[in-house]
């Protein structure tokens, strides 16, 4: 939207997308920013964020795009994680989706994600992990298993501190929170 030279210039309507755009904006530099999307959504949403594990899957194929984003051999396997950042209220505020390279972990990390329910970045803290946004936060229409719709996207690589790359990350923020937010003041 173009801006006129004073807001006295704009009807109520184009004063209100244009809040609504600077605020999406200001959201999506807030996500590309952080090194953890739980604690910037926490931070964001006012609330505590915590992941609801939907599942895992040992030994998945890396695609052609995802090997170049880890720099991994066409022969290397994954582990896939998915799972819903809830908000206190048990909100959802965030889809996430992992591609975790188990292998170039530390053993106990490697076997702690394995067997148990541990949040990703979690388990990765204490290993000095980095989150590498690869682009822009974009608009998407997409809806979840449970038929709730999805707002912004992103991907980023989880590095640690040593600069080994071990895991791409797919996150996707809800509507329902894309929303609360634009409209908290």
């Amino acid at each position: 939207m173009a801006v006129p030279d004073t807001c006295t210039e704009l009807s109520v309507e184009q004063r209100q997308a244009l809040y609504v755009e600077r605020r999406r904006e200001d959201l999506a530099r807030a996500v590309r920013a952080a090194d953890s999307l739980t604690g910037v959504l926490a931070l964001l949403g006012g609330r505590p964020v915590e992941l609801e594990l939907g599942g895992r899957r040992e030994r998945i194929r890396l695609t052609v795009e995802q090997r170049r984003l880890l720099d991994a051999a066409p022969d290397e396997w994954a582990q896939y994680r998915w799972g819903v950042l809830r908000d206190a209220a048990r909100h959802p505020v965030a889809y996430v989706e992992a591609l975790v390279l188990l292998h170039r972990l530390p053993y106990e990390t490697a076997t702690q994600l394995r067997d148990s329910d541990i949040p990703l970045g979690r388990a990765l803290r204490r290993w000095g992990v980095r989150r590498h946004v690869q682009g822009q936060l974009h608009p998407i229409s997409e809806v979840d298993l449970a038929g709730a719709e999805l707002d912004m996207g992103i991907t980023a690589v989880l590095d640690l501190a040593d600069g080994r790359s071990v895991a791409v990350v797919r996150e996707r923020l809800y509507k329902s929170f894309v929303d609360a937010y634009v409209q908290a003041s």
